[in-house]
């Protein structure tokens, strides 16, 4: 029988993420209107050639995601927010 991988737990953001301006940018399709309505699937695979002490990722969405790895629903969201307070939740997926 095999082993089910443990999920990742929920992680403490490092320090400076919270006051550092960011530098990553919202990802939508190819062509899509800025102000547009629409419903996504964004996905993203990929393999790690060793295994880090953490793999923090920080997600986000503008109205509703759910944040998938290896097949494991790991959390959803964003919680209410507005401009000047936006949500977000970090993982770390290191098993």
């Amino acid at each position: 029988m095999a082993t089910q991988p443990r999920p990742p737990r929920p992680s403490q953001p490092p320090r400076n993420l919270l006051s550092n301006r960011w530098t990553a940018q919202w990802i939508a399709p190819a062509g899509a209107a800025p102000q547009g309505f629409g419903v996504y699937h964004f996905r993203r695979a990929f393999q790690l050639e060793s295994l880090p002490p953490a793999f923090l990722v920080h997600v986000s969405g503008d109205s509703r995601y759910e944040l998938f790895c290896n097949g494991h629903r790991l959390c959803s969201g964003p919680a209410r927010g507005d401009l000047n307070h936006w949500r977000y939740e970090s993982v770390d997926l290191r098993p």
